[in-house]
């Protein structure tokens, strides 16, 4: 950016108001991963993706867990960023299906702050 006369202002924002914040022109652009999802598009637009990843739940090849039955009713709690995909995710087919309690889903601001809960 420096090369080409930018100046650059780092503006830490919470995860699930980096959409907003861009079209309030608080910020000019995001540099994080974020998925490219429908909703998204109607609303801003996207570099050519450098980098895609697939979200998972893993289990060990020889184990018989099935994540989705061990949650049901769950002594566990899963824990996500909020506003992302995961988040997202979890909360339209886990928590709108029962079968993980409203309860047992923590969302935190950032990945650093779940890390320090654990």
């Amino acid at each position: 950016a420096q090369e080409m006369g930018f100046e650059v202002k780092h503006q830490p924002t919470a995860w699930d108001g980096i959409v907003s914040s861009l079209l309030a022109k608080k910020i000019d652009m995001v540099y994080s991963g974020m998925s490219i999802t429908p909703e998204r598009l109607e609303k801003v637009d996207f570099s050519i993706p450098y980098w895609e990843i697939n979200q998972a739940l893993c289990v060990r090849e020889d184990s018989d867990l099935n994540i989705i039955a061990a949650l049901s009713g769950s002594k566990y709690t899963v824990g996500s960023q909020r506003g992302c995909t995961a988040a997202e995710w979890i909360e339209e087919h886990l928590v709108k299906t029962g079968i993980l309690p409203k309860d047992n889903l923590k969302l935190y601001e950032g990945f650093s702050l779940a890390v320090k809960d654990w």
